[in-house]
């Protein structure tokens, strides 16, 4: 196993910093045309300027520093990985995830290494469409007669409304998308692009700009929407330093004509993943395919479409990307965790109670009224008391008053978690802690 040195993220240089602010203070925006556009040309000044402010007066590097993709083509990076993986870092097996260019070397590991990589995940469910190859036709006839129908009847009549989302027939199609402008000038011609970016901190600013307006959740915002809540301005002005103090923008943009031009990443693309793969769909991301593509081309044993979230899920919602990565955890379990992180006492306990019974339909009475009429078969209703407990009960559609009750479930505390050491010996590291309930009950 080779061995592994520390890297340290350097300061920034004092001449850097004062470049970057020196251009900084002496922007020269472009004309732009008087009506409002919106953002169909591109990041309007009034989302950018704003922004360079921030990034001049606000923004602190040294609090926030990142790493990125190395700069090569798709199958030199998946052969870095892989390196890093078994003889830098010494495991016999990995898992890997990766969403855009992340799905292109996470495929060719994919392929190329299934004895060491034993799992694929995507956010980005790009893939070959059933067409009627040889292979397709052998392995999937189905799919591949449902593709062919879906050119001529259109995808929504053939896979179900909202099953798609494909405007584009190529990867540099403008014609049918403008979202795959930048793509097409980053595939084909990066280094011209490079040194407007490379040399202007705000033509790089506007440049990220845009896509993270257009690409994160939600699909469709108001034009007077710069960035989502879902990202802060310092995430996204660290992105856009990270990019200009190590002047790596011309690498990361030449990564598209490499990929794109990459003869492995071509030859891996249409070929079927066998180890088991699994895919995760956010709904403002650029793409989506059917999922029956999907299982043409990948061994794949989980499919989920996610209620938020775009093209940068990890920023965006970071929390739903790793349940993904956890889909055994029973969404009970999850429930009772966030139920009792809600609980540090009984009057947390007990309004949390309340509010779930209000959910599923029970009705809020008071101890010391008169329940004569009141109470219905059928019915459902709880009770506090001082805040700190909680009871609730379904009356039968037979009751009759007067009838005796069975109590099918009580507590006679709140029901809070604690955790202390078992003892103070560590096992692999880690100190041994118990569980325990604060409190009883009979369920």
């Amino acid at each position: 196993m080779s061995s592994i040195e520390p890297f340290e993220i350097p300061s920034i240089p004092p001449q850097r910093l004062a470049s970057l602010k020196e251009k900084l203070q002496n922007v020269e925006y472009p004309n732009e045309l008087e009506k409002n556009v919106g953002w169909k040309y591109g990041a309007p000044r009034r989302a950018v300027e704003p922004l360079v402010q921030a990034w001049l007066n606000d923004y602190n590097w040294e609090k926030a520093q990142a790493p990125k993709l190395p700069g090569h083509g798709g199958s030199k990076s998946g052969e870095i990985f892989h390196k890093l993986m078994t003889s830098v870092l010494g495991y016999d097996e990995y898992m890997v995830h990766g969403s855009d260019f992340g799905t292109m070397v996470g495929k060719w590991l994919a392929v190329k290494h299934p004895q060491q990589c034993k799992g694929f995940h995507t956010a980005t469910s790009g893939c070959m469409p059933p067409i009627p190859t040889p292979g397709f036709l052998w392995s999937h006839p189905l799919k591949v007669a449902k593709f062919m129908a879906s050119i001529a009847l259109g995808m929504d009549t053939v896979y179900g409304r909202g099953s798609s989302k494909i405007k584009g027939r190529s990867f540099v199609d403008v014609e049918n998308d403008p979202e795959l402008g930048y793509c097409a000038i980053q595939s084909t011609r990066p280094y011209t692009l490079a040194y407007g970016l490379t040399d202007s901190p705000v033509g790089l600013l506007a440049w990220l700009l845009e896509k993270y307006h257009n690409w994160s959740y939600p699909e469709n915002k108001d034009d007077s929407v710069v960035l989502p809540d879902t990202i802060t301005t310092d995430e996204f002005l660290t992105q856009v330093t990270l990019f200009w103090l190590t002047n790596s923008i011309s690498s990361s943009i030449r990564f598209y004509y490499e990929t794109f031009n990459d003869a492995g990443v071509k030859a891996v693309f249409p070929l079927y993943v066998n180890i088991p793969s699994a895919v995760s769909c956010f709904p403002a991301d650029l793409s989506k395919v059917p999922r029956e593509w999907l299982e043409a081309n990948f061994n794949l044993q989980q499919y989920n479409e996610l209620d938020m979230g775009g093209h940068f899920p990890a920023l965006e919602c970071g929390a739903l990307l790793v349940d993904e990565f956890n889909p055994s955890i029973p969404q009970e379990a999850r429930d009772f965790v966030d139920f009792v992180n809600k609980s540090p006492s009984p009057f947390h306990c007990t309004h949390g109670a309340a509010e779930l019974l209000k959910q599923a339909g029970f009705t809020e009475i008071k101890e010391r009224d008169n329940w004569n009429g009141a109470i219905e078969r059928n019915g459902k209703y709880y009770f506090t008391r001082n805040g700190s407990s909680i009871v609730a009960f379904v009356v039968g559609g037979k009751y009759v008053p007067g009838n005796g009750s069975t109590i099918v479930g009580a507590h006679t505390d709140s029901p809070c978690l604690k955790v202390k050491p078992i003892s103070k010996k560590e096992k692999s590291g880690y100190l041994e802690v118990g569980v325990q309930l604060y409190g009883g009950g009979i369920w």
